[in-house]
């Protein structure tokens, strides 16, 4: 059943919150604005993923998952995360406070947040941290690398295993990974790409209702690789880098 796949393979995932199905948003809560195709928030109390729709509101440290075809943007004022397709993320948020580390599994997150409205923003990877300045930047992680990318403004990126830092800008890209420390270069065509897409995915039309029985099997199929890690440390991970 879509509504209710189990974890099983996600390394050191940590989901210690349920899904709070509500359409009144408060002001630190990040509401599902946009959502195209299979998208799942995982309940820890159930120990099973639920479909995410459109206008609920995620809890904290809820772990979220786009499968194949599947996009998402959460709002926050004027502050948005974009999931592209295959993407599993957490958003740690501190109480009261506009203090908040997405943590970023896996596949591309695009974000759009202004210094002004917030005390910190940060993307982290099992490879980098990068930390909002003031900006429009997009994070692609996989096994082996991640790759920062900016488009306005200017991202602070950390090489976590290796404790190198450095600042880009517009038009530059920073990797680091199992092999490479961290390095900066000119933005290639295909990370400039990423750093849209996952906004662009979300915004695109649906066709749910034709594929729902199709996208129904294949959210299973996939979802048969997550297991049942669901207690793990991402409150340590999430809210203490910064």
């Amino acid at each position: 059943m879509v509504g209710s796949f189990r974890y099983a393979h996600l390394g050191s995932i940590a989901a210690a919150a349920i899904l709070l199905v509500s359409n009144v948003a408060l002001a630190d809560d990040w509401q599902a604005a946009k959502l195209r195709g299979d998208v799942f928030v995982y309940s820890a109390p159930t120990s099973t993923w639920l479909r995410l729709k459109r206008g609920d509101i995620v809890s904290d440290s809820s772990a979220v998952r786009t499968l194949q075809g599947g996009a998402l943007e959460f709002v926050r004022d004027r502050e948005t995360i974009d999931l592209g397709p295959d993407t599993q993320i957490q958003i740690f948020d501190r109480t009261g406070r506009r203090y908040t580390t997405v943590r970023e599994f896996f596949g591309s997150v695009a974000v759009e947040a202004n210094v002004e409205n917030v005390r910190h923003f940060s993307v982290q990877t099992p490879f980098v941290a990068a930390v909002v300045k003031g900006t429009i930047f997009s994070v692609v992680s996989n096994a082996k690398t991640s790759t920062v990318t900016v488009q306005r403004g200017k991202v602070g990126v950390e090489d976590i295993a290796r404790r190198r830092f450095v600042n880009i800008t517009p038009g530059q890209q920073a990797t680091a990974g199992v092999k490479a420390g961290l390095s900066v270069a000119k933005a290639t065509a295909v990370s400039a790409a990423a750093a849209s897409s996952a906004s662009a995915a979300a915004t695109a039309p649906t066709d749910a209702s034709a594929n729902a029985s199709s996208n129904a099997n294949n959210a299973s199929a996939n979802a048969s690789n997550v297991g049942d890690n669901g207690n793990g440390n991402g409150n340590g991970n999430g809210n203490g880098n910064r």
